[in-house]
Formats: C-alpha cells, sequence, structure tokens
C-alpha cells in the first residue's frame, strides 16, 4: 500500500532533478571537457611555431570590474599549409601571474613549439596542461549538491508519506 508522493516531494523532486542537470551540464562545460581536450593534446603532434602576437588586454565588466586577459596568435605549417591559433591552454581564463609567466617566455616573431592534433591540423595548443576556474567549478559542485539534497529530501518525504502510521 503505497501513499502518492506528496505535492511538496514531487515539486522538491523536479527542482532538485533541474538543478542536477544544471550542475552536470556546468561541470562538463568547465571541467570534463576542457580536461579531456587536455588529455587527448598529450598526444598531439609537437610543431614548430612562431608567435605572431602576444597582448595583455584590460576587459572592462560589470559594475567596474576590470580584468587582464593574454591574448596569443601563432602560425605553424603542416603539410604545406599555414594555420593560425589562439588557444594558449585549456580551461579557465589565464589570469596572474600566468600572464606574467607568458610574456616572459614569448613574444612577438619568436620561434617557439606548439602541439597540433594530428586529426585536425587547425586544432593546436601553445602550453599543454589544464587549468579550470576553480569559481566554475565550485559553481557546478553547488548545484548538484544542492540537486541531490531537494531529491533526497523529496525521497525521504514520499517514503514517510507512504509509511504506515506507528512505523
Amino acid at each position: 500500500m503505497t501513499a502518492e508522493p506528496t505535492r511538496l516531494s514531487r515539486s522538491l523532486r523536479s527542482v532538485g532533478l533541474l538543478l542536477l542537470g544544471i550542475g552536470a551540464v556546468l561541470l562538463w562545460i568547465f571541467f570534463v571537457s576542457p580536461a579531456r581536450g587536455a588529455h587527448a593534446a598529450r598526444g598531439w603532434k609537437e610543431v614548430p611555431c612562431r608567435m605572431v602576437s602576444i597582448e595583455k588586454t584590460l576587459r572592462k565588466g560589470k559594475r567596474s570590474h576590470t580584468r587582464f586577459e593574454l591574448e596569443v596568435v601563432y602560425e605553424y605549417t603542416i603539410g604545406g599549409r599555414t594555420y593560425q591559433s589562439s588557444r594558449y591552454r585549456f580551461g579557465g581564463d589565464v589570469a596572474e601571474p600566468e600572464i606574467t609567466e607568458a610574456f616572459a617566455r614569448f613574444s612577438s616573431g619568436k620561434s617557439t613549439t606548439c602541439w597540433v592534433s594530428p586529426d585536425d591540423p587547425a586544432e593546436a595548443v601553445l602550453v599543454q596542461g589544464f587549468s579550470p576556474k576553480r569559481a566554475d567549478v565550485a559553481l557546478g559542485a553547488l548545484f548538484l549538491l544542492v540537486g541531490g539534497g531537494l531529491v533526497a529530501v523529496a525521497w525521504f518525504l514520499s517514503h514517510r508519506a507512504a509509511a504506515p502510521p506507528g512505523s
């Protein structure tokens, strides 16, 4: 003899499942996908390349917040064809002190090494590795935790309502 889940438990379950889905998507975008790309890049071909430009730009954000961004462009030749790329590394924004390190390591016109996908020569990365933005990953994890908690509470409420009196 099972009772119908209460309206509250159904609502909590629905909201919890929605939050679980949002958390999963956020973690995919901000952690899993860049991590997979960085892992795949370990097997990419090491290719000589030339820095076309490296710039530190100031971006004005909401509410007068400003931040510096690293913009790089480099070119390389594969099979007689020249390609350009602007991917510095996988995951997250590049911030200080990494921007300062990039300027010490790279300069416009300087020869260096980049890694190019053997499956798609237009896909390259200048620095192998992965550095997720902690706040983005924490946001995804928070959605998962809250969503999971709401689903658990909904399950508890629906099973408590289904229990016979005096149990």
